[in-house]
């Protein structure tokens, strides 16, 4: 039987695995078409990558019993390619984390808070990783949605199932 930190490790890799999967749909987009407000969750393609990776990163420093350092603003990412070069830095700070966090913390509680949302909890950090995971699936299907019914692009499917077999 797999340990908790196995599969933390493989749903990283899967979200990896989709992630470039989206940017190759994202690719097809110009920039004008990767700002644009969509008037669907966080407004544009550029800002729905931008939260998944404040979001994503807010919960790394909530694990780590830091305090969650500030959102990232959309605005100032005005380029695909620029977001691009955000999410490389955020993908390697993802992976050092996943990577050296031991089987012992992930069954660790870890409290957290949100206080926008009058939010206070405590969780397992491996439950909190869980969340994350499924966060950025969420939002992987909202922007691939957006691509294809809003833009009119090609999208793929993403599924765990799907990694799975091709990482057999």
């Amino acid at each position: 039987m797999s340990t908790t930190k196995e599969m933390m490790l493989k749903l990283f890799d899967y979200n990896i695995w989709a992630f470039a999967k989206v940017w190759n749909c994202i690719d097809q987009l110009n920039d004008e078409e990767f700002c644009h407000d969509t008037g669907y969750s966080h407004g544009s393609i550029r800002n729905q990558m931008i939260h998944v990776i404040s979001s994503t990163l807010r919960w790394i420093d909530r694990l780590q019993d830091r305090s969650p350092r500030p959102h990232l603003d959309h605005a100032s990412f005005l380029t695909i390619e620029e977001v691009k070069k955000e999410w490389s830095a955020f993908n390697s700070e993802f992976s050092k984390f996943i990577h050296s966090v031991s089987e012992d913390n992930l069954s660790m509680p870890a409290a957290w808070e949100i206080p926008s949302r009058g939010m206070r909890s405590s969780n397992p950090q491996w439950e909190i990783l869980l969340h994350v995971f499924n966060h950025l699936t969420d939002h992987r299907a909202q922007i691939l949605s957006v691509i294809n019914l809003v833009f009119h692009k090609e999208t793929v499917e993403q599924d765990l199932i799907f990694f799975l077999t091709a990482n057999e």
